[in-house]
């Protein structure tokens, strides 16, 4: 079968009973070469099969989801102590295990062993080949599609599209469809979201509250119920970037907010010279020579005039609703200092973009979540250590007083330094253990592009690891009464991290994550504490912006 001949997608679930497949004619009349399967057991994600016209009896289907697939079935049972098949037949895997074990839900499984039940209608990523197009579809109004990118494809090429399901504005959950040269039809498109919604028990309410309304009201004495929020930016010599952000900033829907843009220790005047010149929305210049992430986001937090603070990146396009989402996140709980949002990939183009997206664990789910140590502690004997889970620097909002009176970012972290990353998680972590709470906000949506090729992948997975190292150390610097905390913590943590048969190796494992990167990550996580020392003795010397 040619590599980019026209194939039938569709997903072929283990615990049913494998049929015979008859493929369909395409749009345009002509006959699909083959048809791709995207296998899930229980709905948890286990590979890919591709097989031609010739062989889509449901023999030969078995035969060739057993023979590629076997590992990664197993490894799914595995983690819900179920023994290991011998066989797969045509009969499906509950047939098997409704001799002796009754039914299983790999898929919460696989959330329970992260660390807490995952929610309904959090999804397992589709599988997926580049080039993909990445779309959304408003259920509530389904006669068009919007695209956030089109995938490169000739007009008679069948793609996939990655489409995010909304209702009434909010995020519900993504789907994989076919997509004709690259584009989706919105009718059909419809309906598998009605119907992956239907299967999942997640089907909206008709009545239920739309996006794009005024925030929930702060009826407490003196309440501002539009709370000025400042946009900070930090970047560095990516003109391009922040300009396409900057746009999408233009549109935002919400009437009081500022945009800071911070020059991270710039090599030109690029920058400089595009604020100058921009005219789309009010933008308010800052520079700050000492070089880090960290130092640049604290930066931004002390020039910020907003009771909120919300931090994106230059790579990325944020929802039109954006911040008035962040506003109703705050007010979600008492006590809330810190709000972090959904992040989707606003491209797919290449395979180390989707592989990235599958790995990297962008997306919290699309159930709101509030966290504290206290009454909302999560299910998960790693918390709050496991900071990551909760979000990421790409799209994360602070109370500006509180973030201020913990000691804002920690400078020894962040992109710039010899930490190489945390600074984000570091903030997560600091604004828990002071007491305050935390709310993962899916409605709160911006669209990120990973980056394309799989040099820079190879940097970013050492440096993930060696952030992650640095942050883990930052946190018992910082917060040495938390060491024997910690302690106790690590031999669950090193298995997590290390461990063959963890839910991050099995993750890195069904993604496509090389193997090389995996022990890049690894070899980074270790280096991460000294890198963490490294980076404290470089800043020394520099002046702490707020103290704790």
């Amino acid at each position: 079968m040619c590599v980019n001949a026209p194939v039938f997608i569709r997903e072929l679930e283990l615990t049913e009973p494998v049929e015979d497949l008859e493929l369909p004619p395409r749009p345009d009349g002509t006959a699909y070469q083959g048809a791709r399967l995207l296998v899930r057991l229980q709905r948890a994600p286990v590979g890919e099969v591709q097989l031609p016209p010739d062989r889509l009896s449901a023999e030969a289907i078995v035969n060739a989801i057993w023979k590629d697939l076997s590992g990664s079935i197993n490894a799914l049972r595995a983690e819900v102590s179920l023994p290991p098949l011998a066989l797969l037949t045509t009969r499906g895997v509950a047939a098997v295990d409704a001799l002796s074990h009754g039914s299983h839900d790999f898929k919460n499984q696989q959330g329970l062993n992260a660390g807490g039940a995952k929610c309904k209608g959090t999804p397992s990523p589709p599988k997926l080949t580049a080039p993909v197009t990445v779309a959304e579809i408003e259920l509530t109004s389904p006669d068009a599609v919007r695209y956030i990118s089109i995938a490169e494809a000739e007009p008679d090429e069948v793609r996939q599209a990655l489409v995010l399901v909304r209702a009434g504005g909010r995020p519900l959950t993504t789907i994989a469809v076919d997509a004709p040269g690259g584009r989706v039809d919105a009718e059909s498109c419809a309906a598998q979201a009605h119907a992956a919604l239907a299967a999942a028990g997640d089907l909206p309410e008709p009545d239920s509250a739309a996006l794009s309304g005024p925030p929930a009201v702060d009826s407490s004495p003196g309440a501002v119920q539009y709370p000025q929020i400042s946009v900070v930016i930090a970047t560095r010599e990516r003109p391009q970037l922040l300009a396409r952000c900057l746009r999408s900033l233009a549109e935002l829907d919400y009437p009081d907010y500022e945009v800071i843009v911070v020059d991270n220790a710039p090599l030109t005047d690029d920058t400089v010279q595009l604020i100058r010149q921009w005219t789309e929305l009010s933008v308010r210049y800052v520079r700050e020579d000492r070089r880090g992430l960290a130092a640049a986001h604290n930066r931004g937090l002390l020039e910020a005039h907003g009771a909120i603070v919300a931090f994106t990146d230059d790579d990325v396009i944020v929802d039109k609703c954006w911040l008035r989402e962040i506003v109703g996140a705050f007010r979600a709980a008492d006590d809330v200092a810190c709000v972090t949002g959904l992040i989707m990939p606003a491209e797919l183009q290449t395979q180390p973009q989707v592989i990235l997206e599958a790995q990297g664990n962008f997306g919290k789910g699309f159930r709101q979540r509030v966290v504290d140590l206290d009454t909302h502690r999560p299910a998960d004997p790693l918390f709050p250590f496991t900071a990551g889970k909760l979000g990421s620097g790409a799209n994360m909002s602070f109370d500006r007083d509180k973030l201020r009176a913990v000691g804002g970012f920690d400078p020894a972290t962040g992109v710039g330094t010899a930490a190489r990353g945390g600074d984000d998680l570091s903030a997560f972590f600091t604004v828990i253990a002071a007491g305050f709470q935390l709310v993962y906000q899916p409605t709160a949506l911006v669209w990120h592009h990973h980056r394309r090729d799989f040099d820079s992948m190879v940097g970013q997975a050492h440096g993930y690891g060696v952030g992650l190292g640095a942050y883990l150390m930052s946190a018992v610097w910082r917060h040495p009464a938390l060491l024997g905390s910690a302690l106790r913590r690590a031999p669950a943590a090193l298995a997590y991290a290390f461990g063959p048969s963890s839910p991050r190796t099995a993750n890195a494992s069904g993604s496509g994550w090389p193997r090389k990167l995996i022990w890049l990550e690894r070899r980074g996580l270790l280096l991460g504490p000294f890198a963490y020392v490294r980076s404290r003795w470089n800043t020394r010397n520099e002046p702490h912006l707020f103290k704790n």
